[in-house]
């Protein structure tokens, strides 16, 4: 096999793993965190949107989250979800997210579950 055609395979092999880490991690890797929203903002990858919520957490340090559908968590509501958190923004919210952020692949945490937390 030429050097080429390994480097192709070992490429392959990789996003293989990177693809199957990443739904793995959807639904095993999880945290139950409380935030305050700061802002909601829709993003266009090629010819999709995907919901962002970026929050900050009780260190001060903020986060960017996505809130996209998520068949491991049968969440299939994330339009709705992303109307109340924008009208939670400078609230506290109880947030269970999934996954990592990773940005060499530009993985960002999933919200799987919300709970506007009483003022």
């Amino acid at each position: 096999m030429s050097n080429a055609g390994a480097g192709f395979v070992l490429f392959v092999i990789f996003v293989l793993i990177s693809g199957i880490t990443g739904l793995i991690s959807h639904r095993l890797v999880n945290e139950d965190i409380t935030v305050e929203i700061n802002n909601t903002y829709i993003k266009r990858y090629g010819d999709q949107d995907i919901f962002h919520v970026v929050v900050v957490k009780s260190n001060g340090e903020r986060e960017i989250l996505q809130n996209k559908d998520c068949f491991w968590w049968w969440k299939y509501n994330s339009a709705d979800i992303q109307d109340q958190l924008a009208l939670a923004k400078n609230k506290q919210c109880r947030l269970t997210v999934t996954g990592w952020r990773w940005g060499y692949m530009n993985w960002f945490r999933n919200i799987a579950k919300y709970e506007v937390l009483p003022s």
